[in-house]
């Protein structure tokens, strides 16, 4: 690229609302770290739109346009976990009713006391495809054969008592919410977040890109090792090789194989449009930071936005609850190569139904700006998207470039909030229920 063109790869596109400079400035000193891809940043704040970013490229030769989706990795749940809500919010499906009373098959091999909440929650103990189904291919292959998906799910045995621990469900948590909207609906839970969140709001978003779109997916591009000091870089490698083990829960969740696991494959996988096209809930969606920030925006100041109402208000405050402060297994079982470094991964998860709550670690400012009951999810490699009901704040933030930081987005969000002059509300904090 030459200089003319580099200059423009690093200048941002878009608009923000008079007062909200300091977001695009933040954003363009950020877009100059990138050496490939691009990203898009938008928020809301009471309701309306006063941040839209973009800048970059999508792919050689291609600029990252207004219209640029990108592959929201774990971000999906988040969309999952509003079809959940809705479902909820409409009396068609219990929190506390067991998973079978939905989904009959599932009552097998000690489920029967699995609730729809231990689902919810990543407290199922159900992480992994049973071992003697063939487990979706590297190469594509598998990823849409739902029936043997939710069969073999429905014939698992929990790898703990249900609700009793928590270990993060990366894969399984969106094929066992996805069967459970289909079971109640008869649509796939790509099919009703389309007709009932994204059609509505007039949402960029899929789970399952339509092949017509594909071409608007910015490539993936795998930055992790990149981003860390090279000191660093001997312990992501210890960490990787424990995630290819299929003995260890981390292993379990994300489907190892013993010599590789998904994340090795998530950059072919993700830049595959068949695999794209493919309902992957917990996993493949895409949108724009826009059609992110929007959704959440909605679910930031009560449940209704533009004329669209998406669930009540009642039905935020029980979703946003704090039910779980719990170490995350898929964590506390790996060995760093680093003294005094455990602490990083046995700390307490906090979650609601759902969603992720406004995560921390010590030391660092919170991902989900300064109030501790935002909630949302983010995604491997720096996707993030919440809502702050107290501050009335809603963020989406995606970047093709994967990172193993969380400093950029951070930078922003707090852009944001002092431009918007938010900050953290003095309220008590929801006690946490408990599974």
């Amino acid at each position: 690229m030459n200089a003319e063109g580099d200059r423009a790869h690093h200048l941002p596109e878009g608009v923000t609302d008079p007062g909200y400079e300091r977001v695009r400035d933040v954003f363009a000193r950020g877009l100059r770290g990138f050496s490939v891809g691009g990203m898009s940043f938008a928020a809301y704040v009471d309701g309306r739109k006063v941040v839209d970013l973009w800048g970059g490229t999508a792919g050689p030769g291609h600029p990252w346009t207004a219209d640029t989706l990108a592959v929201l990795m774990s971000s999906t749940k988040g969309l999952v976990g509003l079809c959940a809500q809705i479902l909820n919010d409409r009396g068609l499906l219990d929190v506390d009713a067991p998973v079978a009373r939905y989904w009959p098959e599932f009552a097998q091999n000690g489920k029967e006391a699995v609730l729809v909440r231990h689902v919810l929650t990543h407290t199922a103990g159900l992480l992994e495809l049973p071992r003697e189904m063939a487990s979706p291919g590297w190469d594509g292959s598998g990823w849409d054969d739902h029936e043997a998906i939710a069969a073999a799910l429905a014939a698992s045995t929990p790898l703990w008592a249900p609700g009793e621990r928590f270990g993060y469900h990366a894969l399984t948590y969106g094929w066992l919410v996805g069967e459970l909207v289909r079971r109640i609906t008869g649509d796939s839970v790509g099919a009703f977040f389309g007709s009932e969140v994204a059609g509505p709001l007039e949402l960029d978003a899929w789970i399952g890109t339509p092949l017509e779109h594909s071409g608007q997916v910015a490539r993936v591009n795998d930055r992790f090792a990149e981003a860390l000091p090279a000191v660093a870089r001997p312990m992501l490698r210890s960490v990787q090789r424990q995630m290819r083990d299929p003995s260890t829960y981390s292993g379990r969740a994300f489907l190892a194989d013993g010599t590789s696991c998904v994340m090795d494959h998530g950059e072919a996988l993700m830049n595959d449009p068949k695999v794209l096209g493919v309902e992957i809930p917990a996993a493949n969606g895409t949108a724009t930071a826009r059609s992110l920030a929007k959704m959440y925006a909605a679910l930031s100041v009560g449940g209704e936005l533009e004329g669209v109402r998406i669930v009540s208000p009642e039905s935020i405050a029980r979703f946003s609850a704090d039910v779980i402060r719990l170490p995350d297994l898929t964590l506390t079982e790996l060995r760093l190569p680093v003294p005094g470094l455990g602490w990083v991964l046995s700390r307490p998860v906090r979650r609601s139904l759902g969603y992720i709550l406004n995560p921390s670690l010590r030391g660092e400012r919170p991902r989900f700006g300064p109030n501790p009951d935002a909630f949302g999810h983010d995604g491997a490699g720096g996707q993030i998207a919440f809502c702050d009901p107290d501050g009335r704040v809603a963020v989406g933030f995606l970047r093709s470039e994967l990172t193993s930081s969380t400093r950029l987005s951070t930078k922003l969000i707090d852009a944001v909030y002092d431009c918007a002059g938010v900050g953290r509300r003095k309220r008590p904090r929801r006690p946490s229920r408990g599974i």
